[in-house]
């Protein structure tokens, strides 16, 4: 899909579904391989990648294959997309719940190229709930209320480094995004450091 917005600037958005075969999850990578080159738009790409990122995107028995997650993470850097930060839980399907056999997976992700972070750098991604399906739908929007109707300025104040776990939180939103991608790094930066300086400004009132 690709959208056009009244200030005439386009951009895509990929709704994906990866093979669920182990054995065809080459045939996923390359799709995305091909996708990504069809057009220069600022592009988002999200959905159910029947794959993993990390060792930890998975609970329960039997490992990941790590040649998967290699592959995965690989085809991702190669076409420059960083994964969009999701709220409001961790895994986004599940399987055997109450059983010996219970797995969580993170399947359903987002990720986008620097170019739509730079024009969605407001974006949020939430999970939502639904009791009907062993997966748990994405909700994006393209601009953060929470954050873009606050009653005053964001500024930096040196006094947040003394605040126990800022630094620690900071460092561990910065590294991530992969440095090769420094708008996706800054605009999360400063959108923590934006809800922050709101939460500490708030509790600085009642107190």
């Amino acid at each position: 899909m690709e959208f056009l917005e009244y200030n005439l600037v386009a951009w895509r958005m990929t709704c994906f579904y990866g093979f669920p075969e182990r054995t065809r999850r080459k045939e996923s990578w390359d799709l995305i391989r091909r996708i990504v080159a069809v057009s220069s738009y600022p592009w988002c790409i999200w959905g159910d990648f029947n794959d993993l990122l990390f060792m930890s995107d998975k609970k329960g028995r039997n490992r990941h294959p790590q040649c998967l997650i290699n592959g995965f993470r690989g085809v991702l850097e190669e076409c420059q997309v960083s994964e969009l930060a999701l709220n409001g839980g961790k895994f986004t399907w599940e399987r055997g719940r109450g059983t010996n056999e219970w797995v969580r997976e993170k399947l359903d992700q987002a990720f986008a190229k620097d170019g739509w972070w730079a024009k969605f750098p407001l974006h949020n991604l939430q999970m939502m709930h639904v009791p009907v399906s062993d997966h748990e739908p994405l909700k994006l929007d393209f601009l953060k209320t929470d954050i873009s109707n606050m009653k005053f300025r964001f500024r930096f104040e040196n006094i947040w480094l003394k605040e126990p776990g800022f630094i620690q939180e900071v460092t561990d939103i910065w590294h991530t995004i992969p440095v090769t991608h420094i708008i996706p790094k800054l605009t999360e930066v400063t959108t923590f450091m934006a809800r922050w300086g709101r939460s500490f400004f708030i509790n600085s009132v009642k107190n």
